[in-house]
């Protein structure tokens, strides 16, 4: 069974994530193919995106799919929201923009919360991080009482994070 990296699951089974170059998508160099495997290892479903969609986390239903929106300025890389893509089109279903504390923007995309909200990590002007429940139907976060020292965002052994797929006899 070819791998990828494991990004999340869904009710259909688990979702893998391959990037590979391409040229067939104008002003992407990358494409990312996401495969949803069953329990016992049978593509289920296979997804192909533009690569600028690669950090895209699957919901549980895998009706959507939700990436981070940065925009490059020349002072700094400002996030403009989650984007929700429907995996079937690969087209931006809508944009979300999280009302978070003044001073504070989405650095990254933890988990779905149901099909319905996200758990975002969000960044200060100092990179102090903190953690919030963003509701995708009005925007709006509220805090997810998680408190982590920063060294828990440094890469961890691969091996502690290999996923295999399965079954036992």
């Amino acid at each position: 069974m070819p791998g990828g990296a494991v990004v999340g699951w869904t009710t259909e089974g688990l979702v893998l994530a391959s990037e590979k170059t391409t040229t067939t998508r104008p002003g992407h160099v990358s494409s990312i193919s996401y495969v949803i495997r069953s329990p016992t290892g049978e593509a289920v479903q296979r997804i192909e995106l533009p690569g600028n969609l690669s950090g895209a986390l699957p919901s549980p239903s895998g009706r959507l799919m939700a990436t981070l929106a940065d925009e490059v300025t020349p002072q700094n890389v400002v996030n403009a929201g989650v984007v929700l893509v429907d995996p079937t089109t690969g087209r931006t279903a809508r944009t979300v923009v999280p009302r978070l504390p003044t001073g504070r923007q989405a650095a990254a995309i933890v988990r779905w919360e149901g099909e319905d909200a996200l758990v975002v990590r969000s960044a200060g002007r100092w990179r102090d991080t903190a953690y919030h429940v963003l509701d995708l139907a009005t925007g709006t976060t509220r805090p997810f009482d998680v408190r982590m020292a920063d060294v828990v965002n440094l890469p961890l052994d691969p091996v502690a994070l290999a996923v295999l797929i399965g079954r036992v006899r």
